[in-house]
């Protein structure tokens, strides 16, 4: 076989764990990470690091990932650190963006930084059955409050056995919410469920 025309530029996609707490305790969290989870974060100075053989190595973005990377103080300095020289994507429940939270966020917000937000479902019984009780509607008002300080929210789901009955109305939420298809990468499923095989 040969080929005639040049194949596409690999796109190079970093993923950093910032740390494993979170106030959460997801069922079917790969990082075990729980409000009692040791928090274990890379601290600023090697995440500056990180980012500095990132971009020499030639990676075009770069995501922080958690735990919750907004428990940390420092996660700011972080992001704004990353988004000043590539594509930065931080992953997050949206849950915590209130008074000092979201004012630090705002002061670094640039067109290189986006928010990701975890939603598994157009409706409660869909997100809360594995990420907890209460947190769809706190989820979405954490959305809600990024978007309307000009954010241009990403959405990432995971299927479960809760939601997989019910993607379209995620997606019908999702468009309701203003967000675009591009704005949703495909949806996680992974071998999460062993006691469900």
């Amino acid at each position: 076989m040969t080929i005639t025309e040049p194949l596409p530029a690999l796109t190079w996609k970093l993923w950093v764990y910032t740390n494993y707490d979170c106030n959460l305790s997801c069922a079917y969290c790969v990082a075990e990470s729980t409000p009692m989870a040791p928090r274990n974060a890379i601290g600023f100075d090697n995440a500056r690091r990180i980012v500095d053989e990132a971009v020499d190595l030639g990676f075009s973005e770069l995501f922080y990932t958690g735990g919750e990377p907004f428990i940390l103080d420092e996660i700011y300095d972080m992001l704004a650190y990353a988004s000043a020289r590539l594509k930065t994507t931080v992953l997050t429940n949206a849950m915590l963006f209130n008074g000092r939270r979201l004012a630090r966020l705002l002061d670094i917000a640039n067109p290189n930084l986006q928010v990701q937000v975890s939603l598994d479902g157009g409706r409660a019984e869909h997100h809360d059955a594995y990420r907890g009780s209460g947190t769809w509607n706190k989820t979405v008002q954490g959305i809600r409050v990024l978007q309307e300080n000009g954010f241009n929210v990403r959405l990432s789901s995971t299927e479960t056995p809760a939601n997989s009955e019910h993607l379209e109305e995620l997606h019908a939420f999702r468009r309701s919410l203003g967000i675009a298809a591009e704005d949703i990468p495909p949806i996680c499923c992974c071998d999460l469920y062993p006691e469900e095989s």
